[in-house]
């Protein structure tokens, strides 16, 4: 497996001082270190679930009675919210939050390092390099936990690949091994079926999110932090608008996109298990949704890794992280890691672990759900883990592992993070380019290129603070 770079990555700003962010609780309260877990369980949920996080919290300090918990915090990562409560010291011992938030965060000197608490714990080895990487700073401090992480693939639906002939002498597709062999495979899906070949969103910063992965793989960079600590648009580039007229052929030269052309997130999920389209880019956690929500046959289904640009393989990595913020001490931190290993945040399968795993499997087979033999991408960075995993999934597995193994070959995948700053806005203004780019055939590239990068370097780089 590769992963690429980071191209660049914010310094971590002088801590706040701790009588600015004092925390909510104390740090000790009897003598016990206090924490206050975030995204506690919402009030508008029922009283099961309540009395469950209720129950988690005195098993948890019966186990360590030198901790106490603090339940009760609801607040979830909110961009519109975050820094006003951070200045008030008003944030939790740790939140999930989106790796896309991570640099900003730590710029801003909200972050604290766990270094010294994941070490401790047994646990900062065995973290997933590509994870690792997005979570230190240019200090080398590392202040969060993977929480919930995604590498994006490629999405066949193999019922309409065996209509179009698309399949080998066991089923199977031919999988497209680069983006050009995409757009061939699509319009022949098209011709001979009638139903789209390839599908990517326009709308709501969904089609710029997944666009980065064939931009990537053209060699376009997005943007880059100068030796002043601002940040430039670096894609007013021929390898962007390479990228963009593929985009273009595809819509016009090969025609292969759906009558639609104007769809969200939602709407590029129900395009897919409603068979209007035979693939999408899209994370693996997707493939058990479309059977879930869309009644799409499991069987139906084959998982790919990305096609292959002119720069290589770019498969995008995105998710969030449990990050601890500044107001902590080193207790806290160390208490805080112990909470989440016991939530199952950990490289470690207890035997709690494996009886929550195996109700989570019972549960998603009685929703009609997917269960695959192994994970198809892995947190953690533990042969134990595995082995004990794929034991335990074997007993509930629903699903053909042939359908998955090319996209679990990283072998010669480039994974990357989503960019360093500014993704949502970034996002935006690419929706707006494929948009045109859906929408008219005299669309202008070098134009729509050059007036890109302008826009997010004056209307967003240019106004962070």
């Amino acid at each position: 497996m590769k992963t690429v770079k980071r191209i660049s990555s914010v310094l971590l700003a002088a801590v706040m001082s701790v009588s600015t962010l004092a925390s909510c609780g104390g740090n000790k309260s009897d003598g016990k270190v206090t924490i206050e877990p975030g995204d506690w369980v919402h009030t508008s949920e029922s009283a099961e679930s309540k009395q469950k996080w209720e129950d988690k919290i005195v098993a948890f300090e019966k186990k360590y009675p030198n901790i106490k918990v603090k339940g009760g915090n609801i607040y979830r990562f909110d961009t519109q919210t975050f820094n006003a409560k951070a200045a008030a010291g008003q944030l939790p011992t740790f939140l999930a939050v989106p790796y896309t938030e991570y640099a900003q965060m730590s710029k801003n000197g909200y972050t604290s390092d766990i270094t010294k608490a994941l070490k401790d714990n047994g646990i900062l080895d065995k973290i997933n390099p590509d994870i690792l990487e997005i979570l230190t700073d240019d200090k080398g401090a590392i202040c969060g936990m993977p929480d919930m992480t995604y590498v994006q693939g490629l999405l066949i639906n193999k019922e309409i690949f065996a209509k179009a002939g698309l399949v080998d002498e066991n089923g199977m597709p031919k999988v497209p091994d680069t983006w050009q062999e995409l757009a061939e495979y699509a319009k022949i899906i098209k011709e001979k079926t009638g139903i789209a070949g390839f599908s990517i969103p326009t709308t709501n910063n969904c089609g710029g999110w997944i666009f980065l992965n064939i931009a990537w793989s053209y060699g376009v960079n997005f943007e880059e932090q100068q030796p002043d600590g601002k940040w430039k648009a670096i894609f007013d580039t021929k390898e962007f608008r390479d990228a963009l007229n593929f985009l273009y052929d595809l819509r016009w030269k090969y025609d292969v996109f759906p009558d639609n052309k104007v769809i969200d997130a939602a709407g590029y999920q129900k395009i897919f298990y409603t068979k209007q389209s035979a693939m999408i880019i899209t994370g693996p956690e997707q493939a058990s949704g479309v059977v879930t929500q869309g009644g799409l046959n499991k069987d139906d289904i084959f998982f790919a890794k990305m096609p292959k640009g002119p720069a290589g393989r770019y498969s995008q990595m995105g998710g969030a992280a449990r990050v601890f913020f500044s107001k902590n001490t080193e207790e806290q931190n160390d208490a805080a890691v112990k909470w989440l290993m016991e939530e199952g945040y950990t490289p470690y399968i207890t035997d709690e672990i494996e009886k929550n795993i195996r109700t989570n499997c019972e549960n998603t087979i009685d929703q009609g759900g997917i269960v695959f033999p192994k994970e198809l991408f892995s947190q953690w960075e533990s042969e134990d883990r595995k082995t004990k995993l794929e034991k335990i999934y074997g007993d509930y597995a629903n699903v053909d592992i042939r359908n998955y193994e090319n996209y679990m070959d990283f072998s010669d995948v480039i994974i990357r993070p989503e960019e360093p700053v500014l993704c949502q806005q970034l996002y935006s203004v690419l929706d707006g380019v494929i948009q045109e780019i859906m929408t008219n055939k005299d669309a202008d590239i070098d134009s729509l290129a050059k007036s890109a990068a302008e826009n997010f370097q004056k209307n967003h780089l240019d106004k962070m603070e």
